[in-house]
């Protein structure tokens, strides 16, 4: 994935987050995501993202959407490209823990001076 946005130094920033694996569900399941730059980084929870749930009516139909939103301050990690660890907990009966840890690493956001 290539970087998405840039911005200056002390931005604040957000950016919607989606997950889509055979088997994750982001309302039901647990992931987290890293965020780095050189030898800087931070752990996102779930539950440390912004959560907002939206309804529409389509075809008679009420369908309910929730995205999250990973919201931070550029001041956190300086002047440079940031990269984005996402493991998501996928439920898998296959594995003695019942989980299987799916994880995607991608540059996603150019932090300028």
């Amino acid at each position: 994935m290539a970087v998405t946005d840039s911005g200056f130094y002390g931005s604040e920033v957000k950016f919607v987050v989606e997950i889509t694996s055979p088997g994750f569900d982001m309302v039901r399941d647990d992931f987290q995501i890293e965020v780095k730059r050189g030898s800087t980084s931070r752990v996102f929870s779930k539950s440390d993202l912004v959560v907002e749930t939206t309804t529409e009516t389509i075809n008679n139909a009420v369908v309910e959407k929730t995205n999250y939103y990973l919201c931070f301050d550029t001041h956190e990690f300086g002047k440079g490209l940031l990269t984005a660890i996402i493991t998501a907990h996928v439920p898998d009966m296959d594995f003695p823990d019942g989980i299987r840890d799916e994880v995607d690493k991608f540059d996603f956001f150019n932090v300028k001076w």
